[in-house]
């Protein structure tokens, strides 16, 4: 049984005749004809007394106009509903990121986009801890640093730049490192809008 079938059906006794049903379906009388006693067949049990006037329902059509009335309206509403969902963006977005960064940049950029696109909630994590994405039940999250292999899919944002500095009084008690490989004997803070790290000899995981 098929769905164009149901609304052909429910067409013809709504309009009392094979006629009026295919006129209001665009579709030939002859079609029409054949689909519902297609559906009869199908159903194994007579819908319609066809006469040379008009159309009588049976008992067990009746039945079944009814019932196929409220799952075409069913089908229409489930349409109506997606079609409303593809007009835009609704509902909760769940978005990790790091602490200084989301506050200096990921901030401003919400509110815009909350004040254009209202039907969307934002529950957004600002936090330096690498979140579990998928099981925690976030949508997306945005990292600072090279990505391990994950079957998540990622998007490079942009570049960004990290500075290397200390003060006069580090290097007198510590000593100026004159090749990248001495920063492995010197201690480093990762802050700001990277990553959040303290410790010693994090240079050569980096």
């Amino acid at each position: 049984m098929q769905l164009d079938d149901m609304r052909i059906f429910v067409a013809t006794v709504d309009a009392h005749n094979f006629t009026a049903a295919a006129k209001r379906l665009s579709l030939s009388k002859q079609f029409v004809s054949r689909r519902v006693m297609a559906l009869e067949e199908a159903l194994g049990v007579p819908l319609l007394v066809r006469n040379t006037r008009k159309l009588a329902v049976t008992e067990l059509g009746q039945e079944f106009y009814e019932r196929a009335k409220r799952i075409l309206g069913e089908v229409e509403d489930a349409e109506q509903a997606m079609s409303l969902r593809r007009a835009g963006p609704r509902g909760l977005l769940r978005v990790s990121a790091p602490m200084s960064f989301g506050m200096m940049h990921l901030s401003p950029l919400v509110a815009d986009f909350l004040r254009e696109h209202r039907d969307v909630r934002f529950d957004m994590e600002l936090s330096d801890r690498t979140v579990d994405v998928v099981g925690e039940g976030f949508d997306m999250a945005v990292r600072i640093g090279v990505l391990p292999d994950s079957t998540l899919i990622a998007q490079k944002l942009f570049d960004v730049n990290l500075v290397a500095c200390c003060s006069p009084r580090y290097l007198r008690r510590r000593g100026t490192p004159a090749a990248p490989a001495d920063l492995a004997r010197h201690f480093a803070c990762f802050t700001g809008t990277a990553v959040s790290w303290r410790g010693s000899s994090p240079w050569m995981a980096r």
